[in-house]
């Protein structure tokens, strides 16, 4: 079985320097964010960027426990519960062991994850889940997505990337991943002061979505061994979104572009597209919300970052 980059904790840095500088002054007005209020982010975010899955934590178990009852329901919930179990990598970690995939991320691995699959729980989103291994294609409530989509060590890998692209913690990711320059480093933490925390999660459900969208797309019968390429390009396109975007980011605007599906306005593909939109910002608390979406297919998004202006 093809192994994904290994995501190993470095040793931490003895000084990091602040993402936000005196110089972005005039973009966080423009948001509305104080110097406090993005210093206390910036803060928040390396915070949990940076806290390991701890096994004897009850709270980190009950986040583990909390991934069983949605991914195996059919499993007797809390009591059927197991460290150790081949459904584990059913669900697309690379052993029987989950933590093992977690000494990188972390808890924020586990917990992108589990909010992944709790948003595509709301009322409508899934369909009654049995043991049939395509419970992964249920869970994401995405028709035509094919068994075997690595779902865990891809949210993993993802939530990875994000943190070591904004210089939130330092463990190197794999398959071609960079770090993201200061501007864009400044542009997530703002983005977060303003909107809240919860937009690294939907920064993280569209690049995921993508890297599902590119794994419908292989041949009948992928395995692990053709993931390595889709996560690449994943990362390289990412990268170029974050760092093409304006200085004063548009959370609709970069969840469009991670995704980058070219999708029709109108039909049952175009109400598939409001409903996923609908699901990365259920739980985000982001200021424009797509909650709407679900009963106005011809309701006006917001003003593109492309032909927004700063003054």
């Amino acid at each position: 079985m093809c192994r994904m980059p290994a995501l190993s904790p470095c040793p931490a840095e003895t000084t990091r320097k602040p993402l936000i500088e005196t110089e972005d002054a005039p973009h966080a007005s423009l948001l509305g964010v104080t110097e406090g209020e993005a210093s206390s982010m910036e803060v928040a975010l390396r915070t949990a960027a940076n806290e390991p899955f701890v096994k004897e934590r009850l709270d980190h178990e009950l986040v583990l426990r909390r991934l069983w009852d949605l991914a195996f329901p059919e499993r007797g919930g809390h009591a059927g519960f197991r460290w150790l179990a081949a459904e584990w990598a059913g669900l697309g970690f690379q052993s029987e062991d989950p933590l093992r995939d977690l000494r990188g991320s972390g808890l924020q691995g586990l917990s992108n994850l589990v909010q992944l699959l709790e948003n595509r729980s709301l009322p409508g989103a899934r369909s009654s889940i049995s043991s049939d291994p395509a419970h992964v294609a249920q869970l994401l409530a995405l028709p035509g997505l094919p068994p075997g989509f690595p779902l865990a060590i891809a949210s993993i890998n993802v939530t990875g990337y994000l943190q070591y692209f904004f210089g939130l913690n330092s463990v190197y990711p794999g398959s071609g991943a960079r770090k993201g320059d200061a501007a864009s480093q400044r542009g997530l933490v703002l983005l977060a002061a303003h909107e809240g925390a919860g937009v690294l999660q939907s920064l993280h459900d569209a690049l995921l979505l993508r890297l599902a969208f590119g794994w419908s797309r292989l041949k009948a019968g992928a395995t692990l061994m053709d993931f390595p390429p889709l996560l690449h390009e994943a990362f390289a396109h990412a990268a170029s979104v974050f760092s093409g975007a304006p200085a004063s980011w548009v959370l609709f605007d970069l969840v469009s572009e991670l995704e980058g599906l070219e999708l029709p306005r109108f039909g049952p593909i175009a109400a598939l597209a409001r409903f996923a939109m609908l699901v990365l910002y259920a739980t985000c608390g982001c200021s424009w919300s797509l909650r709407s979406l679900s009963n106005h297919g011809d309701m006006e998004p917001p003003v593109s970052q492309r032909s927004k202006k700063t003054v």
